[in-house]
């Protein structure tokens, strides 16, 4: 939850940003479940799960959580009420917050559409243009690049959860989300643009 808090701070308001506070607070609703000792996920060991000691931890976590995301409701409320005219968007323009592949295909596809905005948009800039490969980008640009790493990541995890959405189990062990949360980025140089 916290790297798609981070991604939606980094993102312009607008469909994924909508998308990503919509999958946010879906994850969010999902936990809150565990709270009233549900298995959202299926867990074969669920209920060895409840005796132990993590359980207390886990539901204090999310008790955490549910209070520093309270905000992003009356934010999505926002958005819901102003509406679209794009058909796609409107599919998800709802205040369903349940856990759904059809939200996650929504994410595959409006990171896609903003990767290659932001790809063209840096590819086309005249600074980066005019930069050496090993020269940093200036502030303005580091800030696209930062978004266009973040939306790839997201892209892909998203990707994952899709190929294994009834296995949360292994999404868990291999997206190593708790690495990237804690990622703290450096300067990036042009070079860095092309790795993206």
């Amino acid at each position: 939850m916290r790297y798609m808090y981070r991604l939606a701070e980094l993102l312009p308001k607008g469909k994924l940003h909508f998308i990503v506070l919509k999958q946010l607070v879906s994850t969010l609703e999902t936990l809150k479940t565990i709270l009233d000792q549900k298995n959202p996920f299926n867990l074969d060991n669920w209920d060895e799960f409840l005796t132990g000691d993590k359980i207390k931890k886990i539901q204090q976590v999310i008790q955490e959580y549910a209070k520093k995301y309270a905000k992003l409701y009356s934010e999505l409320d926002e958005y819901v009420a102003k509406g679209t005219s794009n058909r796609r968007f409107a599919l998800y323009l709802d205040r369903n917050y349940q856990r759904s592949e059809t939200l996650a295909v929504g994410a595959v596809h409006f990171c896609l559409e903003d990767i290659r905005e932001l790809t063209k948009q840096l590819k086309d800039d005249p600074i980066v243009r005019e930069l050496s490969d090993d020269t940093l980008l200036p502030e303005e640009q580091q800030r696209s690049a930062l978004r266009l790493d973040f939306t790839v990541t997201y892209y892909q995890l998203n990707c994952l959860c899709l190929d294994n959405w009834s296995d949360i189990d292994y999404f868990a062990r291999t997206s190593r989300v708790e690495v990237l949360t804690e990622y703290k980025p450096s300067q990036l140089q042009k070079q860095h643009l092309r790795e993206l």
